[in-house]
């Protein structure tokens, strides 16, 4: 549009390397992305704000919807993911992102802020919520030896950190297991051997299975 000029409005459909993508926006961080995603949508360049000896700042934003296939964030694998983006001068934002995770399906959102302003470490927050996580599954990711977990798990993470300092985040969140359809939950206290008869023989009829967090 030259009677905007400089105004500009570009459609972008590009190939995205998340590995790289890690060492742009994540340089000083200590975790791995993997995986190739592809987005399209528009890129509009423009006057932006005044400056104090009267010049104009150019300004820009890209936006659009991002899929990929399979990522990874070190050895967490995300299937189907998709979602979309904004990156103006002062922030990034990921927004209606969603992924299958372990059987399940996730939502989550991140944001970047604020970019390019001196002195100031951008602030980043990831935050995500997941429903019907498979808990066999992630009880095997983890190896955890001796212990078999099962039954749908919902539940939501939130973790904020300053850029290239993940290792000073602070992370919130809560899951809850619910057991596997036709399931018999037995709450039980006991207090020393004495339980043990009843636990024995509730074991022997298959009956037994125990609900942690209390």
């Amino acid at each position: 549009d030259m009677a905007h000029w400089p105004e500009q409005m570009y459609s972008i459909e590009s190939t995205i390397d998340m590995q790289r993508m890690r060492q742009i926006f994540f340089a000083h961080d200590k975790f791995e992305l993997g995986g190739t995603a592809r987005f399209d949508g528009p890129f509009h360049l423009f006057k932006g704000q005044a400056r104090p000896d009267g010049s104009t700042s150019a300004a820009r934003e890209l936006k659009g919807r991002f899929r990929a296939p399979t990522m990874f964030v070190n050895d967490y694998r995300f299937d189907d993911m998709n979602g979309s983006v904004r990156w103006l001068p002062r922030s990034l934002l990921v927004h209606d992102a969603r992924a299958r995770l372990f059987g399940g399906q996730s939502q989550f959102k991140f944001s970047m802020e604020p970019l390019g302003v001196r002195g100031v470490k951008p602030r980043n927050t990831f935050d995500a919520t997941y429903a019907d996580v498979n808990v066999a599954s992630v009880s095997d990711f983890f190896e955890m030896m001796g212990l078999q977990l099962a039954g749908p798990a919902p539940g939501h993470n939130r973790i904020v950190w300053p850029s290239g300092r993940f290792a000073d985040r602070e992370w919130t969140g809560e899951v809850r297991v619910d057991p596997p359809p036709g399931l018999l939950i037995v709450h039980f206290y006991y207090s020393g051997l004495l339980a043990l008869p009843a636990l024995e023989d509730l074991r022997s009829r298959r009956e037994l299975r125990v609900e942690a967090g209390r």
